[in-house]
């Protein structure tokens, strides 16, 4: 069998993984010890102290990080493929049929005549039949 190769551009799906920063809000309470004073008028006099104290406060950070994300693009690539090819070739051949031909040949034939007393004769007569015979002939290329 002959075959021909035949190739044709058909798009491709390519994925690759990224990696894309992702951030978001998170909210935490951030506490630190610091100190107080206190103070207080002993005997007309101001007496000041400092006092260990946890100082708090809502804090707001931003939390980070790396996700991989699918990526696909189309990409366009060639694919091939062996068709066959069909040769046509024209041969030669006999084409034959029946052909009808008529044949004939004389047979005898009794006839009756209506005579004082009955008399038989033999009178010839022409019976036909059909005989077939096979006929050929070339049939023309195309």
């Amino acid at each position: 069998m002959i075959t021909d190769r035949v190739c044709q551009q058909v798009p491709r799906e390519v994925c690759h993984s990224v990696l894309r920063r992702k951030c978001q809000p998170v909210q935490s309470r951030e506490c630190k010890q610091t100190k107080e004073s206190i103070c207080s008028y002993v005997g007309g006099k101001q007496v000041c102290s400092y006092v260990p104290a946890m100082q708090c406060a809502d804090v707001t950070k931003e939390h980070c990080e790396d996700v991989p994300e699918k990526m696909c693009s189309s990409v366009p690539s060639m694919e091939c493929g062996d068709v066959p090819r069909y040769i046509t070739e024209y041969k030669m051949e006999k084409q034959c049929y029946q052909k009808m031909k008529e044949v004939c040949t004389k047979v005898p034939n009794m006839v009756c005549k209506d005579v004082e007393r009955e008399v038989k004769k033999a009178v010839p007569r022409e019976e036909c039949k059909t005989e077939y015979h096979e006929q050929c002939h070339q049939v023309p290329e195309m």
